[in-house]
């Protein structure tokens, strides 16, 4: 979508309105798989309903807290490791891609 609203020449306002309207649906698409698969859980019985709820409400607490914390620290941390580059191409792709790959992975693991 970035690449088309370049391509059209779009203000930068309405690009950046496009990419978060874009975030905030694969959000919002995650956390309604995560409710709709607790849901359909064959473990669960009538009389975990409860426990289901809470757990899907820290669950969502924990992605919509949590999640934008960390991925604040670790753009952060980023920023500061590729400003210490200048004009040099690779090296700031190749840390911006590792960057993202270790934030991803912990974040799974942690979450």
């Amino acid at each position: 979508m970035h690449a088309c609203t370049l391509a059209l020449g779009a203000s930068e306002v309405l690009r950046v309105l496009i990419n978060g309207e874009s975030l905030i649906n694969n959000g919002v698409g995650t956390f309604f798989y995560t409710v709709i698969d607790n849901f359909l859980d064959p473990a669960i019985d009538s009389g975990a309903f409860e426990v289901v709820m809470t757990n899907l409400v820290l669950q969502f607490l924990k992605v919509a807290i949590g999640g934008p914390i960390l991925g604040y620290i670790f753009a952060k941390l980023a920023m500061m490791s590729v400003s210490r580059v200048f004009n040099d191409a690779p090296v700031e792709i190749t840390v911006t891609l590792v960057s993202l790959f270790t934030i991803q992975n912990w974040i799974l693991l942690v979450f």
